[in-house]
């Protein structure tokens, strides 16, 4: 059984499947020839941890809520509209081409 502080400490390395609880998966691996600087997705340096923000994906899909984690600098969306993964590093998001939109 996993520790849910655990999956606290490092969300991206984590899954939700709702039949087996928390699985560990390990970090998703970033692109080596990412599309944003690591900083493109992370809200102003006084945000909030738990504090909620709108990230925009890239290719003009609508934007997502999600909690900032300043920590681990990572985003925990609600479980489920992301896929199973509990959180995704910001850095991972800017890779991808993912920005920061605007806090809630």
């Amino acid at each position: 059984m996993i520790d849910i502080a655990e999956v606290d400490r490092n969300r991206s390395a984590f899954a939700f499947i709702p039949t087996q609880g928390y699985v560990r998966l390990g970090e998703p691996p970033v692109p080596t020839t990412p599309k944003g600087p690591e900083t493109a997705c992370e809200p102003v340096s006084v945000a909030k941890a738990g504090s909620w923000h709108r990230l925009q994906p890239p290719g003009g899909h609508g934007q997502i809520l999600a909690q900032w984690c300043p920590s681990s600098r990572e985003w925990a969306p609600p479980l489920g509209s992301m896929g199973n993964r509990v959180g995704f590093r910001s850095k991972y998001l800017a890779a991808h081409g993912w920005t920061y939109a605007e806090p809630v």
